[in-house]
Order: C-alpha cells, then sequence, then structure tokens
C-alpha cells in the first residue's frame, strides 16, 4: 500500500521520499568508506572504536549497558566485546552483589588505544565540522538530532 502525503502534496511528498533515501544511503556509504579507513588506521572497526572510547569516558559498563548505548542485542555485545577481550584491550568482571552482571573495563593497554583512537576520530570530525558553512555547526547538529532521533522510532 502506498503512503499518502501526510501534509498534502502527493507529488511533493513522493519526491522527498526519493531524494530521502538517496540521500541517507550516500550517507550511509560514506561512513562505511570512513569506517574502513578508520580500520586501516587503527586496527579497529567503527563500533570497536566506538566502545573503546565510550568505556574510556564511562570507565566501567555492564554488557547490557553497552548493548542499549549502541543498540545491539546480547549476542552482538558479546562479539563485539571478546575480540577486544582477547587481544587485551578489555576485562570483565562479575559485580561483587549481581553474579549475573559483567562489567566491561579498559585495560592499560585498552586505555592508551583509547586515547589514540578517540583522538583520530576527533581528528576526523574536526575536518568535516571545518568544511560545514560557518555559524551553521549548531543547526546540523540540531538536524542530525532530530533524524536520529526519528530513526530511533521508525517501526
Amino acid at each position: 500500500m502506498k503512503e499518502t502525503a501526510p501534509y498534502g502534496d502527493q507529488e511533493k511528498y513522493e519526491k522527498c521520499l526519493t531524494d530521502i533515501a538517496s540521500l541517507l544511503h550516500r550517507t550511509s556509504r560514506i561512513f562505511q568508506i570512513m569506517e574502513r579507513e578508520q580500520r586501516k588506521e587503527t586496527g579497529f572497526t567503527d563500533s570497536q572504536s566506538f566502545l573503546l572510547t565510550l568505556l574510556l569516558e564511562e570507565g566501567k559498563l555492564t554488557m547490557g549497558e553497552i548493548g542499549e548505548r549502541m543498540h545491539l542485542e546480547k549476542s552482538s555485545v558479546t562479539r563485539l566485546v571478546s575480540p577486544l577481550r582477547a587481544g587485551g584491550f578489555l576485562e570483565t568482571r562479575t559485580d561483587g552483589e549481581d553474579r549475573r552482571l559483567q562489567h566491561v573495563m579498559l585495560t592499560d593497554r585498552g586505555r592508551l588505544t583509547a586515547r589514540a583512537v578517540k583522538e583520530s576520530r576527533e581528528t576526523y570530525y574536526g575536518k568535516l565540522i571545518a568544511l560545514l558553512p560557518r555559524g551553521h555547526v549548531r543547526e546540523v547538529m540540531n538536524s542530525a538530532e532530530i533524524l536520529y532521533s526519528a530513526l530511533e522510532r521508525v517501526e
């Protein structure tokens, strides 16, 4: 069944659908290319890099908290954490009060690596921000937040 325009003009609505699909696809593709380049530079996927920097900021998180923050299923969190733990970047500890909980934290090696990954990401995003029109950074941030919020609610 074809969607009807929520705000009126069906033709403009259909053009908007095509345009947003194209824009989001192209944006997604650029992020895939960025991730491939980052992996060459750091040896980590974007998800691994995000987790390392997240733990650098937070100190420790449970497997469930990682899943919530990164929008991942439990099995995906395990697949994300396992190689980083095997590589000596992360360690897990069972919670003292609730033995079902596993806390994930950076090792010393992980902290050094996370700082380097964070610096690399900040350099990339700093270049991106520098390319935005002067005075429009907050506008772009607001638009990205609105888009993110809508994407979270799409069924």
